[in-house]
């Protein structure tokens, strides 16, 4: 029995332009990032009111309008200031620039297996905040920082803590590169 874990690869070709600024303007701001699925395990209602309560700008980005809870995020917190929604961005390029650029990554998926966007970040090398379940930890290798509900998620943010201090270790980075998932399965066959 042998698991392996899939990969990840972040475009690092893109830049900050004038043209991606006028489109995403907050990447001239300190931002934290989340990325996921609309759905009610990776609460995004929740992480959404933690950021009405800080003066943090949150990035959350997800697919939004492909499900009722996800309407209902997108028009209930759409109109807060520190708060950009972008439902559906597919670009991938733009995503990563995105990925690239942000303070810090919070994973708040509650129920789901090795999330992609969590490997995303790894791959990025962004600190990274996480809902703190053992798929979470199993994917980070305990490293990162964890909350276990949104009050403390709330602290953390307000508090002045150095969260650059919170990336993976380069060894937990090697899980998910592409060649080294490649060689495993050339080894296993």
């Amino acid at each position: 029995f042998s698991v392996i874990p899939y990969g990840g690869t972040i475009d690092k070709t893109l830049e900050v332009s004038k043209k991606i600024l006028y489109k995403y303007p907050f990447l001239q701001k300190e931002f934290f990032l989340s990325v996921s699925r609309s759905i009610e395990d990776n609460q995004l209602e929740q992480i959404c009111k933690t950021f009405t309560e800080s003066k943090k700008y949150l990035v959350l980005i997800s697919n939004f309008s492909n499900s009722k809870y996800g309407k209902k995020v997108l028009t209930k917190y759409s109109n807060i200031n520190n708060i950009i929604l972008i439902d559906g961005l597919y670009i991938k390029p733009e995503l990563d620039l995105i990925r690239r650029k942000c303070k810090c990554y919070i994973h708040t998926h509650s129920t789901c297996g090795t999330a992609p966007s969590l490997v995303e970040m790894i791959i990025c090398e962004k600190p990274i905040i996480s809902f703190d379940v053992p798929q979470n930890r199993n994917t980070l290798n305990n490293y990162g920082i964890y909350f276990t509900d949104f009050q403390e998620l709330k602290n953390l943010l307000n508090s002045n803590k150095d969260f650059s201090k919170f990336c993976v270790n380069k060894d937990v980075l090697k899980n998910y590169k592409w060649t080294n998932i490649i060689n495993a399965y050339e080894n296993l066959f």
